[in-house]
């Protein structure tokens, strides 16, 4: 059997994944594949004939790849989040790093908020990413209801859809298909979420950019929604109802482990109510330093 790929889209927790990866595997057990879509289909060109060693195929890559490996079929897994969320974190992440593609033209001085915003919808590298990578386009391809035809037929033949917004019971029922042990049953590393500070016309604007990866989104809510009944509600198989929810508690005994590889601990940060005052103060913080007001 091929093995699995882990279809990485860009501010899907995707980095929360690739330390629990390290966790689970050895280094010359995942195939990673990253870069430019030359650079996927070199380093992919490359191994094919020479897949079997590995356990995990991961990586900014579109579904289909496994095409370009000379497989005859895959088992696909990906995560998806809310539209607008991964919108806005995708432009946050851009304007953070000096080295992205579009920085420059993003964090140009003088531009406002929906100026900023506009560019990027100008820019296909950020509209309906979802979509371009689940129906195997990369980001730099211009796509049209075809792509979302062929995204929902490949949502619906993957293995598993995780949700960013159910990360927990997503990467739970991720660690039981793919049979992991070590595990964290929560985000790590999560950036400052400034969906809440976007007023109501621009998220309507973003609504109708957005409008393919709303409709992929929502075939993947209902997909999530199946696969949390067949695996987590009530697993196939056991004869103890209460069997998975005992493997989730032993599951998490094993999290400091994984704790211990980011070098943080349980005590460090705020946490609970505290934490949450936190990341708004964060989310203002970023908005202050990245997003120029207008000018009046």
């Amino acid at each position: 059997m091929p093995p699995p790929i882990f279809v990485h889209i860009p501010k899907t927790a995707g980095s929360t994944l690739r330390t629990l990866m390290t966790a689970n595997y050895a280094p010359n057990e995942i195939l990673h594949l990253y870069g430019d879509p030359k650079e996927i289909l070199a380093t992919a060109a490359a191994h094919i004939g020479k897949t079997t060693s590995y356990r995990l195929i991961q990586g900014h890559t579109p579904y289909g790849t496994h095409r370009f490996l000379g497989l005859p079929n895959a088992r696909y897994l990906t995560f998806l989040r809310d539209p607008i969320d991964r919108f806005l974190s995708d432009i946050a992440h851009t304007l953070r790093h000096s080295d992205h593609t579009f920085h420059t033209t993003l964090a140009a001085p003088g531009l406002s908020r929906d100026q900023i915003i506009s560019k990027a919808l100008d820019i296909n590298h950020y509209r309906n990413t979802m979509t371009q990578y689940v129906s195997g386009s990369f980001s730099t391809e211009v796509i049209s209801l075809t792509q979302l035809g062929t995204a929902i037929d490949n949502l619906w033949k993957s293995e598993f859809v995780g949700l960013t917004e159910h990360f927990e019971a997503s990467l739970l029922i991720m660690a039981k298909i793919l049979g992991w042990k070590q595990i964290i049953p929560q985000k790590m590393n999560v950036r400052p979420d400034l969906h809440e500070t976007t007023p109501p016309e621009l998220k309507t604007k973003l609504n109708r950019a957005l409008a393919y990866d709303h409709m992929l989104y929502a075939i993947a809510q209902e997909h999530f929604a199946r696969n949390r009944k067949k695996k987590w509600d009530n697993p196939r198989g056991s004869s103890n109802p209460t069997e998975w929810n005992h493997q989730k508690a032993r599951n998490r005994i094993s999290t400091g482990s994984i704790q211990h590889l980011l070098g943080r601990r349980r005590n460090a940060g705020p946490t609970g109510r505290a934490e949450r005052a936190h990341r708004k103060e964060l989310a203002f913080t970023s908005l202050a330093t990245h997003i120029k007001s207008p000018r009046h």
